[in-house]
């Protein structure tokens, strides 16, 4: 992880209670509306993990990870879940047909670490294919949330602060207005 952390964005794992914070506000959509949740950036899946805990049912969860390494690590350890190995900026393409089941997308992505353009195309991306009132949530270990472009019709809302996290995390989440 270290030869690359620019690409993974921390020294440790996401802690339980940032993973349950997550998955709480995505399951928040969920339970209203149904659909996918996709997972860009599942890391070694902490996320994942608190997903299915919360409820989410595996055959709604898909994972884009970058990173071949991880991308094995979240096939073995999660075999019942559609994992795809790819480029969090191509998950319109990378989900194939699916775009329009696409309720939450939770990122752990380091968009902070990565050039505007490119995380400007990663956060359009998961926008452009959310259902209305769909949800975009990230965690940053800034204070500020990520940027986005005046191009999309969405309102943000601070979700909460995780001290107890390597390094402390904040959550924000993204409602597309349709």
């Amino acid at each position: 992880m270290i030869k690359q952390p620019r690409l993974v964005g921390s020294i440790a794992p996401s802690s339980t209670r940032l993973a349950n914070l997550i998955a709480r506000e995505a399951l928040s959509v969920i339970e209203k509306s149904g659909g996918l949740v996709v997972e860009i950036g599942p890391g070694t899946g902490c996320i994942t993990r608190a997903l299915l805990a919360h409820g989410v049912a595996s055959e709604n969860l898909v994972c884009v990870e970058l990173d071949p390494v991880l991308h094995q690590y979240m096939t073995e350890q999660f075999p019942e879940i559609h994992t795809i190995l790819g480029d969090a900026a191509d998950v319109e393409t990378l989900l194939s047909g699916r775009c329009t089941e696409v309720a939450v997308v939770v990122s752990g992505v380091p968009l902070k670490n990565l050039p505007l353009n490119k995380a400007d195309v990663i956060i359009h991306s998961c926008c452009d294919m959310l259902k209305p009132y769909g949800k975009f949530i990230q965690f940053t270990y800034g204070i500020s949330p990520p940027a986005i472009t005046p191009k999309l019709t969405i309102s943000r809302k601070f979700v909460g602060f995780v001290l107890l996290n390597l390094p402390p995390a904040f959550v924000w989440s993204f409602t597309k207005m349709e």
